[in-house]
């Protein structure tokens, strides 16, 4: 009777030095990036004569809101 291949669980590491570049470099980066895009989402939002769509009235015409 042949036997079972066995399954073997491999975890994937990361090298400290690339972990510890991950952390103080490229996490703060996307986040400041993140916030940057939000911030800028925000300004046009709330610009003069910028139309703000709430989901009651994103299926509302054009001429049904007017």
């Amino acid at each position: 009777m042949a036997s079972a291949a066995k399954l073997v669980e491999i975890k994937p590491t990361i090298e400290p030095e690339l972990r510890e570049f991950l952390d103080s470099v490229l996490v703060p980066m996307l986040v400041r990036d993140a916030i940057s895009d939000l911030a800028k989402e925000n300004l046009l939002a709330f610009a003069p004569g910028a139309v703000a769509h709430s989901p009651a009235t994103a299926l509302c015409s054009a001429e049904e809101m007017a």
